[in-house]
């Protein structure tokens, strides 16, 4: 019976010891309950678009953005069409708000807002504009707003409610203000779960701000019209720090003046965002695929040589605008497509190739063997077909317009940019050359004055022929074959077999009535050619055609007596004074001798031979002279030498 009772006892403790344990139980999980209860009621709630709407006032267009907590976004600047792109991350749109606004006036269109969920959860609102005016956007409250001017505000003149100057003081003008550079007196780095980071920096009023990605793993935020303390030059090392962030480096040089520049170096490439509230520029990261690490082993440069390239900027900056102009193909031909902005980091160009398709609404046809990837940045809008242009180019592909299809292929032929350029050359000459062979043929005679038509002039002028038939011949098919109107040579493979076939079909046919020949009756040329071909031919004959320098030299054998030989002689005669046959003589005084008191006179006079003073015969003079280039004054001497019998011509050899 004590046995029996003991058993009974033993089992009411373990039943009631288990009723125990299962009310233990049930109020831990009703604790548990409660507190998930109360942290789902502590979260916070999504973020929320909860209204669109617009105003206006006298100096600008507003858009007013509502959230139910504060929104943070991200504004781009699309050129065609024209509008401002505003991106709210991880930002959702309200059930029953109004996606579409249609608010006509002088500078907004529409506003069109959207939910994107390809890549997380993001709310875009595109405002379509009329023109291109600047804007201000700003968070206010849970709220945000972004202000276009107006632009005939700026050229309104001033009206009575203008500030008045007091006697007492001076009232500062908001211009004189804006003048005033800002400072910064904040820069701090945040490291966010998930590796996401943020870089703050503050300063002592809103600024106007531009950034720029200067290379894939280097990002420029520059502060207009701010100026950066010395002891806030130091750069700001991140590399311990689980985040895409490597290095901070704040810069300002003389040269900068009144804008400071902020280097952001990253990890790697990682999309980023810029939020902007009041004083406060908040720059955000998404988390990189490289772990945090020592600087030794980030390999970055020296932060003095940062600073250093940073005080070449402007110089940068023209030098980047002279490698873009060098970059672009060069303007041989005006480009007239619609202007476009690019920014492409590491894309495929196929991808990049479509896009230029819907711009500009061609027929593209896109070979297998397209291949490459496009990095680029066209901040200043630039037409789309010089940009096409640009981009094959970079890859070392080709176009080709085949009817209304514009074809990209890749180069077979050519590896390098140089021998594909080389090879432009080499086909534009050859097609300009194509094009002059096959102008209409026409004859023309040319009349050859002094040398010899057939012998000295026919020889050059077959050379010049043959030499037009080789050009005009052998090299038509290439021509014809790469196509006129393509943006570089094709130089494709199929393009040259296609030429051979072409070649054999038409060579002759351009240039076989071409021919030159000689007419020995007349002395003249007789030539059928292209026009410039006749033009060079004339040239050639008219240097060639010229008369040959002679010298002609003529004898004379004469017989001669020798009493004529004697008789060539020199006579010499001179006086001076009054002579002794003078009718003054004796007449005094003579001016000039008075010393003497009379008159006098001197003469002199020689001969040779003396034969001549009792000769009856006049002596005989020589005088060469050149009449018309022959000897007529020599003959006629001669012969009157023999028609007085002294003389006699034997021979004229």
């Amino acid at each position: 019976m004590n046995c029996g009772n003991y058993k009974l006892s033993k089992i009411r403790a373990a039943a009631i010891f288990l009723v125990i344990l299962i009310a233990v139980f049930t109020g831990c999980a009703q604790n548990i309950n409660m507190a998930a209860k109360k942290d789902m009621e502590i979260s916070p709630e999504p973020k929320l678009i909860t209204e669109i709407s617009t105003s206006e006032d006298s100096e600008s267009f507003n858009v007013l953005v509502k959230g139910n907590r504060l929104l943070t976004y991200m504004s781009v600047k699309q050129p065609l069409p024209l509008a401002v792109l505003l991106y709210f991350p991880d930002t959702a749109l309200l059930d029953n708000i109004k996606t579409k606004i249609s608010r006509e006036n002088e500078i907004i269109g529409s506003i069109t807002a959207s939910e994107l969920t390809e890549k997380g959860h993001k709310s875009k609102i595109e405002i379509l504009l009329k023109k291109d005016v600047p804007y201000k956007a700003a968070n206010e409250g849970t709220g945000f707003k972004i202000s276009f001017s107006k632009p005939s505000k700026a050229l309104s003149s001033p009206t009575l409610s203008s500030p008045v100057l007091s006697s007492s003081g001076s009232v500062e003008k908001p211009e004189e203000k804006a003048k005033k550079p800002a400072w910064v007196n904040r820069i701090d780095f945040y490291s966010k779960e998930a590796g996401k980071s943020t870089i703050i920096i503050g300063t002592t009023r809103p600024v106007e701000y531009r950034i720029k990605k200067a290379s894939p793993r280097l990002l420029q935020l520059k502060l207009l019209n701010t100026r950066l303390p010395d002891y806030r030059k130091f750069p700001l090392i991140t590399t311990r720090f689980k985040s895409a962030v490597d290095r901070i480096i704040p810069v300002q040089t003389p040269a900068m003046k009144n804008t400071s520049m902020f280097s952001i170096e990253l990890r790697e490439s990682v999309p980023y965002y810029i939020e902007q509230t009041d004083d406060l520029l908040l720059v955000h990261f998404e988390t990189s695929s490289i772990s945090l690490r020592p600087i030794e082993q980030a390999d970055l440069p020296s932060w003095k040589k940062v600073v250093t390239q940073a005080a070449a900027v402007e110089e940068e900056i023209k030098d980047k605008k002279i490698e873009d102009k060098a970059l672009l193909p060069k303007a041989t031909k005006n480009y007239t497509g619609e202007k476009i902005a690019l920014d492409f980091y590491d894309t495929d160009i196929k991808n990049v190739l479509r896009i230029l398709m819907e711009i500009s609404g061609k027929n593209f046809a896109i070979d297998k063997d397209v291949i490459g990837r496009v990095t680029l940045t066209l901040e200043k809008p630039v037409p789309w077909d010089q940009a096409l242009d640009l981009i094959l180019n970079m890859n070392g592909l080709n176009k080709a317009m085949e009817g209304d299809i514009i074809r990209i292929r890749g180069s077979k032929l050519f590896k390098t940019a140089d021998e594909l350029k080389l090879h432009e050359l080499k086909t534009a000459k050859r097609i300009e050359k194509e094009f002059k062979a096959l102008e209409p043929l026409v004859t023309d005679y040319i009349t050859v004055n002094y040398a010899d038509a057939k012998i000295d002039i026919l020889p050059h002028l077959e050379a010049l022929i043959a030499k037009d038939k080789i050009i005009g011949g052998k090299g038509f098919g290439v021509g014809v074959g790469v196509g006129v109107g393509a943006a570089a040579a094709d130089a494709a493979a199929d393009d040259v077999a296609r030429a051979d076939r072409i070649e054999t079909e038409l060579a002759e046919e351009a240039v076989e009535q071409a021919s030159v020949s000689a007419d020995m009756r007349t002395n003249t040329i007789i030539i059928t050619a292209v026009p410039e071909t006749i033009k060079r031919a004339k040239e050639i004959v008219e240097k060639l055609d010229k008369v040959t320098p002679q010298v002609i030299i003529e004898a004379r054998i004469v017989e001669a007596t020798t009493n004529f030989s004697r008789e060539i002689g020199i006579q010499w005669k001179a006086a001076g004074g009054i002579q002794q046959d003078d009718s003054r003589a004796g007449i005094g005084p003579q001016r000039g001798y008075d010393v003497l008191g009379g008159t006098y006179g001197y003469d002199m006079a020689m001969n040779v031979p003396d034969s001549l003073l009792v000769s009856s015969m006049g002596g005989i003079g020589f005088n060469f002279t050149k009449i018309a280039g022959t000897p007529f004054l020599l003959n006629a001497m001669l012969l009157a030498m023999e028609s007085e019998g002294e003389g006699k011509i034997i021979s004229s050899p």
